[in-house]
């Protein structure tokens, strides 16, 4: 992809880019709406297409493909299915409950790297519990390499409510936020993991998103000294 020449990993995980792209879901000619699950060949080609509208590392702009793409890279990486390594690295070795499921964006193709991992709401919380102690599996082993979880839930250059994929709340506190009102809330500080499964009424809806942040935010009140 010529145009993500100048383009790091660093930039794409702080959605950062500066690649054009408009992630309105209401928009069904949106490029999220006509292009949102994209895999392989599809989405770069689709991508490929994209002028660049900013240098990047300025400028912060959601982008779901960027994060299928991030999904190819990672396949490509460690020479299997996502699906397979999420499985040994967290599910198994954190001691999940249940099965999670991983959505591919075709039959026998690759998982929507930026979407789709349906688990029950007890394996999401578990899954913010091993986020939030330093991404260990239940032997006390590191899964990430040291200092990954501060330097993803730290403030973007281009937008200090974001990291790496988490949603910055202040005061320590950090998110993951899916479409249709799914969330991940973590506060170390608390010690507090919130998690919360939802079927709002439109894939973005900003009161549901407002109700919901309040309510995790009063829970993580009642927890303070």
């Amino acid at each position: 992809l010529p145009i993500y020449g100048a383009v790091s990993i660093k930039n794409i995980l702080q959605m950062s880019s500066g690649i054009a792209w408009n992630e309105d879901y209401r928009d069904p000619k949106s490029d999220v709406s006509v292009a949102g699950t994209f895999q392989g060949t599809d989405l770069t080609d689709y991508l490929a297409t994209l002028p660049q509208e900013h240098a990047p590392g300025t400028v912060f702009n959601y982008n779901t493909a960027e994060s299928n793409l991030l999904g190819e890279v990672l396949r490509a990486a460690i020479g299997n299915s996502a699906t397979d390594y999420m499985n040994a690295k967290i599910w198994q070795g954190f001691g999940m409950e249940h099965p999670g499921n991983w959505m591919l964006a075709a039959p026998f193709g690759g998982e929507t790297g930026g979407c789709c991992i349906s688990a029950s709401i007890r394996d999401y919380a578990r899954l913010g519990i091993f986020v939030k102690n330093g991404a260990v599996d239940a032997k006390g082993e590191p899964i990430v390499a040291d200092g990954w979880i501060e330097a993803a839930t730290a403030a973007s250059p281009a937008y200090a409510g974001y990291g790496y994929k988490w949603w910055l709340l202040g005061d320590g506190a950090y998110s993951a936020v899916g479409i249709f009102g799914q969330y991940i809330y973590i506060n170390p500080k608390h010690d507090l993991v919130i998690s919360l499964h939802s079927n709002a009424p439109a894939a973005v809806d900003s009161d549901h998103h407002q109700h919901a942040e309040a309510a995790m935010a009063t829970i993580a009140a009642a927890f303070a000294p």
